[in-house]
């Protein structure tokens, strides 16, 4: 089942195989296991001193009966792994409540959250006139601006072009205080998931590289996962034009979602970061669209001492940069 706005939160593209397949060509360990006849995938993380824990991204799914769900289960499971906790992303608040009766005091608020609270998802099955019908003004003009510049748009594996993507995620990463992955990981991205599955997407203005994304496909979901622009490209608009194309492509494809992404219209922004300027970009092409909102993370306590700890110093970033 793929996140809609018609049906109940779940974990798509982060609780599949070849999510899962991906963190292990990244040297990740993945561990997949049957909870109460609910199964689950987690990916192992490790903490500088401290040990290890369960990352289960958006997850765990639990579409049958919640009485099933043993609490002593899961902690068993746990602690034979050696995890100080486990951090999950319930997928609704019903399933945040539960598990807040099941864990009690031992549920608590992560530090911070993984996957962004809210995500916005536009519906791609109405035709292309429909959907730009449907944008805000400035964003249909913006897209006819960067055409009359003479913006290329291009999916693309060449060596150069794919440098040029990393560097402008970089320079994002400055501009905007976003945290992206490092080089090898975009590296080992597009190693791992050929042009079938995922597209390397860049706008071009006279051979040069202004603004490039990378889009995932997986079932009847398009996910922009992640993306960067320089300073020309925005006096061009070419991340406007990218997004535009990058959605008439995954129409092609047959999609019927395009996952923007986070953003933050009905939760506040991460803590310490201002997603004013990305939700406004967002929302030019889905103005009508009701964002998507999950409960957020939160960690089941293994280890208390280590925990509590850990979370001391992280909150005073001495050992965590």
């Amino acid at each position: 089942m793929i996140v809609s706005q018609k049906t109940v939160l779940d974990g798509g593209l982060f609780q599949s195989q070849e999510w899962a397949g991906f963190q292990e060509a990244a040297g990740k360990q993945v561990e997949n296991f049957v909870w109460g006849g609910t199964f689950v995938r987690g990916v192992e993380l490790h903490i500088p001193h401290f040990g290890k824990y369960l990352y289960i991204p958006r997850g765990p799914i639990v579409s049958g009966d919640l009485t099933k769900l043993n609490h002593q289960e899961l902690i068993q499971f746990a602690r034979n792994k050696g995890y100080v906790f486990l951090r999950v992303e319930p997928q609704s608040e019903t399933l945040r409540e539960h598990l807040a009766q099941l864990f009690g005091r031992h549920l608590r608020k992560s530090i911070t959250d993984i996957q962004p609270r809210e995500i916005l998802m536009l519906d791609i099955t109405k035709d292309g006139e429909a959907l730009l019908a449907h944008m805000k003004s400035k964003t249909r003009y913006n897209i006819r601006l960067a055409e009359k510049h003479d913006i290329q748009v291009e999916e693309t594996r060449d060596p150069k072009d794919a440098q040029d993507f990393f560097e402008l995620l970089t320079k994002t990463a400055a501009r905007k205080d976003i945290h992206f992955h490092p080089q090898t990981y975009y590296q080992k991205f597009l190693e791992h998931f050929d042009q079938v599955t995922c597209e390397l997407l860049v706008a071009k203005k006279e051979g040069e590289v202004l603004a490039g994304i990378l889009v995932l496909y997986y079932q009847d979901t398009a996910y922009y996962l992640h993306g960067g622009s320089n300073d020309s490209g925005r006096k061009y608009m070419a991340p406007h034009l990218l997004q535009w194309k990058a959605i008439q492509r995954a129409q092609a494809r047959g999609m019927k979602q395009y996952d923007f992404g986070g953003v933050a219209i009905q939760a506040p922004s991460p803590q310490g970061k201002d997603w004013a300027g990305i939700t406004r970009f967002k929302q030019g092409f889905a103005p009508e669209t009701k964002s998507l909102l999950f409960p957020g993370a939160y960690d089941i306590v293994i280890d208390s001492k280590r925990y509590t700890l850990y979370r001391l110093l992280r909150k005073t970033k001495t050992f965590f940069a």
